[in-house]
């Protein structure tokens, strides 16, 4: 069943409720039927998503202590109390094709064009449906999998950057999250530089968006890595920039060509002069030391004129497009799309 025109949850759950009754009673026997609602967009934005989350929010309800009625927000376990299952099934989610790429793309200030994208990972758990990657990426960490993780999600978005080139759809560079964990491998250099060559692409077209953690870490091996590839030609970038310990000072022996500002900022930059402020100063800083700039979460026009003002190289959000899947970022690239102010 498919509900609109409702102003709560509860408004709902009472039509629910209404609904098992009148089931009952045209019944000749008991049943004791039940009811699992996902709610849009809390629950996700896909027809697909909201019918399995549904789905999931139905077998809660089946449990004899449970509700007759059940909310998917309900029906899943808070994540602190899911880590073990999580944990567990998390070693299976590649070989299953629970693991997907999706692809938020990324336009010039200036221009309002589409230079680049970023590779996003999401796990679609069988269970309990779309896991943000804040929950299984530590996982990852912890059980030895982010390197085998890291690995699939840097040759898939490769592999897909040199099909989108070849169909001749410009879609500029592609942006891959590296963990400190990755770059601290020896042998995390010889790794791109082999998904580089077995996809085709150049190596100026790939940027690998560092951690926090790798930034400020004292390691020689990390170094050296982002040393060896920045000669290559791979762009280095530093996410989340602003929110920790991570500062200029820290960029001096690490080879990176870009901070991306934490979306944290821009939400009040328009409206808050502190926010406003701190986003000027990291642009001018960044340009002092030749770097250029990257704003994430632009949601609004209002913030994309200012960063334009301030002289932001490139912006992500909203405002241009959620993440895509794979034909849907293919859609959005041959559409010839333009942000204009």
């Amino acid at each position: 069943m498919l509900l609109g025109d409702f102003e709560t949850a509860q408004n709902i759950s009472e039509m629910a409720n209404k609904i098992l009754g009148e089931i009952e009673d045209a019944l000749p026997t008991p049943l004791n039927p039940r009811v699992g609602i996902s709610l849009y967009p809390d629950a996700g934005t896909d027809i697909t998503v909201l019918t399995h989350r549904a789905t999931i929010a139905l077998t809660a309800a089946h449990d004899k202590s449970s509700s007759r009625v059940r909310m998917w927000s309900d029906a899943r376990s808070s994540p602190t109390d899911n880590t073990y299952r999580l944990a567990s099934d998390l070693g299976r989610a590649l070989p299953h094709g629970e693991i997907e790429l999706h692809y938020q793309p990324k336009v010039s200030a200036a221009t309002g064009h589409v230079s680049g994208m970023e590779a996003l990972v999401r796990w679609y758990h069988p269970w309990f449906g779309r896991i943000e990657p804040d929950e299984f990426v530590p996982l990852a960490e912890q059980n030895g999998l982010i390197n085998q993780l890291g690995d699939w999600v840097l040759f898939t978005a490769c592999r897909q950057l040199r099909y989108w080139q070849d169909e001749g759809l410009a879609p500029g560079t592609m942006a891959v999250n590296v963990s400190a964990h990755q770059v601290a491998r020896l042998d995390f250099a010889e790794t791109v530089r082999r998904a580089i060559r077995d996809s085709g692409i150049t190596p100026e077209s790939l940027t690998l968006e560092l951690t926090e953690s790798a930034v400020i870490r004292d390691d020689a091996s990390t170094a050296e890595s982002i040393k060896e590839l920045c000669a290559l030609g791979v762009r280095f970038s530093v996410d989340d920039f602003g929110t920790g310990h991570a500062t200029f000072s820290n960029l001096r022996n690490l080879a990176v060509d870009s901070v991306k500002i934490d979306r944290s900022f821009l939400a009040g930059m328009v409206l808050h002069g502190q926010d406003a402020v701190i986003v000027e100063a990291i642009i001018v800083m960044a340009d002092r030391h030749g770097l250029s700039v990257i704003a994430e979460g632009v949601e609004n026009i209002d913030q994309y004129q200012r960063l334009r003002e301030l002289g932001c190289a490139e912006i992500q959000g909203f405002l241009l497009s959620t993440p895509l899947a794979e034909d849907e970022m293919a859609t959005f690239l041959a559409s010839g799309h333009q942000l204009t102010a």
